[in-house]
């Protein structure tokens, strides 16, 4: 089955930025990140939470120097889900292009606003990509998941904060919620999230303010960005399921959808056990994706973490 590539943009902004809007009480961190529900149609992701993003479209070969397609591709797909234009500010504005990117009452496409106000997508980061598991969907996706950072000196972008809604027919919710809420709302079964979604959460609960994830300050060891990560998902014999990642002692280096995996190596009492890759996880009961997810990461060597 072809891969169709797509892209995906994780939206943070400091609670300073956002107000009331953000889902925060008893977080850890000190930012949000917005996540958008998508309608439960039983499609692939029916009722589960993940980042704005689609599937790149021949209009995202864009004339826009120096960006690449699947980040573009993420920021319009922002755009076309929430309203929200994170785009580079405008040089001189006209009283029509003013009007434009106040209410786009026109009902222009995101590459018509840019053309007509001069402006072009907001240059984003690579924080990894992931690859629909062989034997789980109908539909595969070799998605880049890019990330894109709103801070309170970010005048132009900070002022499309509020203009957010939801937008077209494929979510039904979005909301700006704290990673460390979030998963405690996936761990009560309030959140489904799928295997990228979670990892993701996960990793940006290690920055607890938002300046270290701006700054980069808290080093990591990142040289495979751009690795395509292909989950393995197995379940065992207590009817819980595993994600298995590159880098995991159990994941196959010859990969195969039949690929058996014995139930013993998708079982671990001691989460210090060297050499894991794994998301542990349960199906979400009347929706798509999973319920109280746990990233278990102890692999020295092999697979390197997203950038962050």
């Amino acid at each position: 089955m072809a891969l169709r590539a797509a892209a995906s943009l994780i939206v943070t902004a400091p609670f300073s930025a956002l107000g009331r809007r953000v889902t925060a009480m008893g977080s850890q961190c000190d930012y949000a990140v917005l996540m958008v529900k998508r309608v439960g149609s039983g499609g692939s992701f029916d009722s589960a939470y993940v980042f704005p993003g689609g599937v790149e479209e021949d209009q995202d070969r864009t004339r826009f120097s120096g960006l690449e397609i699947s980040s573009a591709c993420a920021v319009r797909e922002t755009f076309e889900e929430t309203g929200l234009l994170l785009t580079t500010a405008p040089q001189l504005l006209s009283t029509v292009a003013k009007s434009l990117l106040r209410s786009n009452i026109q009902g222009l496409s995101f590459y018509e606003l840019c053309e007509q106000c001069r402006i072009s997508p907001q240059q984003t980061r690579l924080m990894g990509r992931w690859v629909t598991p062989r034997a789980q969907q109908r539909r595969r996706f070799d998605t880049r998941f890019f990330l894109l950072n709103i801070g309170d000196s970010d005048e132009f972008l900070r002022q499309q904060l509020g203009t957010e809604h939801v937008q077209g027919t494929e979510i039904e919710k979005l909301t700006w919620i704290a990673p460390d809420i979030a998963l405690q709302a996936n761990a009560r079964g309030a959140m489904p999230l799928f295997p990228p979604q979670a990892y993701f959460l996960h990793e940006l609960c290690r920055f607890r303010h938002w300046q270290n994830l701006v700054d980069g300050t808290i080093a990591l060891d990142i040289r495979q960005t751009d690795y395509p990560m292909e989950p393995l998902l197995c379940r065992r014999s207590d009817d819980g399921m595993i994600a298995l990642l590159p880098g995991d002692r159990a994941y196959p280096e010859a990969f195969s959808e039949n690929r058996d995996v014995a139930d013993s190596a998708l079982f671990c009492k001691d989460r210090c056990t060297p050499g894991l890759h794994r998301i542990e996880m349960r199906k979400a009961a009347g929706a798509g994706g999973f319920d109280a997810t746990k990233l278990v990461r102890t692999m020295v060597h092999g697979y390197h973490p997203p950038n962050l």
